[in-house]
């Protein structure tokens, strides 16, 4: 694995309707302080290059920084997913010193579904750690989830990132998920979008901007529909105890010191490779190869085993790793 996402708290300050991990419901069995250091140092044995932290939300950990010290002093490439309502100046400040890559969502309050006062005290809250990251030269993502009923939002978030000067490496537009709490709220679900449509109704100076867009494709389009391995081949499929230190899939780290391929697999124990304070490197590579060849023997028609996105139905979304991969749809 040569990146893990690692969820150090399933707490969170919200409860996002979309949300595949359930945040804001805690662990009974989160590790420990000591065990979160033990558990960077193993994934470091393991032979992980980058260690990303996420949640939950992590800034709710009172020890995250110790975590990211821990990280860099192992030589290992830091990144960073937070919602931003707990950023202060001493913290963006710590963040823009110590991480390598930062991405800050954006919910709209079809989302978070809270009171309007709340909510905009929020927006506000977020809008004004971008300008202050721009403003410091500093690079930093946006991702911003598409639902079924905020898609005229797009408009309005990309204007006012324009209108401000706001200026992220990057905006990811992404599609939420039946997975988690996004499947108990299917009506948020987006995966017959048509990509290019909302783009389209863009106004052209806002798509000839220095914004770098990126969406991801939600419904077959023409140009991918006969090409199978956007369909046919899960990315946890292509490991091997040979080559089990690769850019494929999207680990993820519970945090409990279980070991997934895949986000959208977290939790879901029949798909977890070890944990990382029980098993010896050598199991959980032994497991990664048994799950690879697993996926491989079951020649899944859909690029995806966990969300049965079905090609002859046209509601497949590529999976968002090859997405990541192959460029997507950007502007």
């Amino acid at each position: 694995m040569y990146k893990v996402t690692f969820l150090v708290t399933n707490g969170c300050n919200f409860k996002c309707k979309h949300c595949f991990v359930r945040a804001g419901e805690l662990s009974e069995n989160e590790m420990s302080y000591e065990e979160k250091l033990l558990a960077i140092d193993k994934l470091k044995d393991l032979g992980v290059k980058k260690i990303t932290f996420s949640g939950g939300e992590p800034l709710l950990d009172p020890s995250i920084f110790d975590y990211i010290t821990r990280v860099k002093k192992l030589g290992l490439e830091v990144g960073f997913l937070t919602n931003a309502w707990l950023l202060n100046d001493i913290k963006i400040n710590f963040l823009m010193k110590n991480v390598n890559s930062l991405s800050i969502s954006l919910y709209t309050n079809d989302i978070l579904g809270l009171p309007q006062k709340l909510y905009d005290k929020y927006f506000n809250n977020v809008i004004d750690v971008f300008k202050k990251m721009t403003d410091a030269g500093f690079e930093f993502k946006i991702t911003f989830p598409i639902s079924s009923k905020n898609q005229e939002m797009l408009e309005v978030l990309i204007k006012l990132l324009y209108d401000n000067q706001i200026k992220p490496k990057m905006v990811r537009i992404y599609m939420i998920t039946p997975v988690g709490r996004g499947n108990d709220n299917r009506y948020l679900c987006s995966e017959n979008l048509n990509c290019e449509r909302l783009i389209a109704k863009l106004p052209a100076y806002l798509k000839k901007s220095y914004l770098n867009i990126s969406v991801e494709y939600s419904s077959i389009d023409n140009r991918y529909k006969s090409d199978k391995r956007f369909f046919t081949s899960c990315p946890m499929g292509k490991y091997s105890k040979e080559d089990y230190i690769n850019k494929l899939a999207d680990p993820h780290m519970d945090s409990n010191g279980d070991l997934y391929l895949c986000g959208l697999v977290l939790k879901n124990k029949s798909f977890c490779i070890g944990n990382i304070l029980e098993d010896t490197k050598e199991k959980i590579v032994s497991m990664i190869d048994d799950l690879a060849k697993k996926i491989s023997k079951q020649k899944w028609k859909d690029c995806c085993p966990i969300l049965n996105r079905n090609v002859e139905e046209n509601r497949c979304l590529v999976c968002p790793i090859v997405y990541i991969k192959e460029g997507g749809l950007k502007l």
